[in-house]
């Protein structure tokens, strides 16, 4: 389910961010209204994910292990710590680095930046895959997608409207393609894992949009 609001999302942020060729707009921005709308739809999402341990509470009967709270808030709050610090070294270095260089701030943060505060999902999908916790590592990545759409853009827009460049509308069509592949690769047909041949596909995708996005 994760997989088709995450395409859901991109094709409403679309929407959202063509008032010069939805309403012939002399510009497009991502007004207040526009704002609230993802918020609402952020809201919808969180009611639909509070619903799903009740869901797997009927099917799925887990001996609860005894754990103590205390280390596991200390392994929570340490861990996000360190993740908050090494993601924002990254993305500080990154983006000196590449303003020395004379990339432009679009190239730089659909490429460094993006890389950058990506780290930390890389860092918990990969251990989670290794312990064998998919769904965890699942939806970590969809959930990010969705909750940076709805969420993030959403609060900042409200706070001040986001103006949006023509060249925004590349990315979304090449995100929601690439949903719509995570979809039909994990769903349709026999095998329904993500293994290494797919990932090494997604990895060239993401290759071939980045060399598309330095060239551009």
């Amino acid at each position: 389910m994760e997989i088709p609001l995450s395409f859901i999302a991109v094709f409403l942020l679309g929407v959202l961010v063509n008032d010069d060729l939805l309403s012939r707009a002399a510009s497009s921005v991502l007004t207040k209204s526009d704002g609230a709308i993802l918020l609402s739809f952020f809201a919808i999402f969180i009611v639909y994910v509070s619903t799903i341990p009740l869901q797997n509470s009927k099917n799925e009967q887990h001996e609860p292990k005894q754990i103590k709270t205390w280390p596991v808030i200390l392994m929570i709050l340490g861990g996000s710590v360190a993740i908050f610090l090494g993601g924002k070294w990254v993305v500080d270095g990154a983006v000196h680095l590449a303003r020395i260089l004379g990339m432009r701030e679009s190239v730089i943060g659909l490429t460094i930046v993006a890389m950058g505060t990506s780290l930390p999902e890389l860092a918990t999908c990969a251990i989670a895959s290794y312990k064998k916790k998919t769904d965890i590592s699942m939806g970590n990545v969809l959930g990010s997608n969705i909750l940076n759409i709805f969420w993030v853009l959403g609060c900042s827009s409200i706070i001040h409207p986001i103006s949006v460049k023509k060249g925004v509308n590349s990315d979304l069509v090449f995100t929601m393609l690439v949903s719509l592949l995570l979809f039909l690769m994990m769903f349709i047909g026999k095998s329904k894992v993500l293994n290494r041949r797919k990932g090494a596909l997604f990895l060239l995708i993401y290759g071939s949009y980045m060399t598309f996005a330095f060239i551009r």
